[in-house]
């Protein structure tokens, strides 16, 4: 039993390794997004502390 889960650990960490290195489109345009509205929010932000 512990040398299947050690199989399935394995396998799961290397199916985690190819998603973060090859993501789905999707993900890529949540990441784009998401830092679109950082960038917005820091744009907002360093205006408001101009003032």
């Amino acid at each position: 039993m512990s040398a299947y889960i050690a199989d399935w650990l394995a396998w799961s960490h290397q199916m985690r390794e190819q998603q973060r290195k090859n993501p789905p489109p999707f993900i890529e345009k949540l990441r784009q997004f998401k830092a679109e509205k950082e960038a917005a929010y820091q744009n907002q932000t360093k205006t408001i502390e101009a003032s």
